[in-house]
């Protein structure tokens, strides 16, 4: 752990976006430790710990804000205009999931998929 605490020290963040997905405690600490905010959606199915823990008090003001309310004031939602439009534009012109089960196959099927998008986006370029 020494290794990870001395890299994030290192580092510096503001903030931390993040799904449904992201809310963890051991997250929630982590970031407190650090003194980063947080901008993590809560679970629907989230309960109290009852220990005024970082997530405790963020599930809180999620419920009395309401979502919209509190994806305003913590910026939640916000998308990175670099990358967030090219995933878009090859998920609608090839589909979100990937047909292949494997997981290397997956990757091989993706990685075509970009560059598939990529050629299409030169060749209109070109006309």
């Amino acid at each position: 752990m020494e290794h990870e605490n001395s890299d994030a020290q290192r580092l510096s963040y503001r903030k931390i976006l993040g799904d449904g997905s992201f809310d963890a405690h051991d997250l929630f600490k982590f970031l407190e430790e650090l003194e980063i905010e947080s901008a993590i959606k809560i679970r629907k199915t989230a309960v109290p710990t009852g220990t005024n823990s970082r997530r405790d008090r963020e599930l809180a003001n999620y419920r009395k804000l309401g979502y919209k309310k509190w994806a305003r004031e913590k910026e939640y939602g916000k998308r990175w205009v670099g990358t967030e439009g090219i995933f878009s534009a090859v998920k609608r012109k090839s589909g979100e999931q990937p047909r292949s089960h494997k997981t290397e196959n997956a990757i091989n099927e993706a990685r075509r998929k970009f560059w598939a998008y990529e050629t299409m986006k030169n060749y209109a370029k070109m006309a």
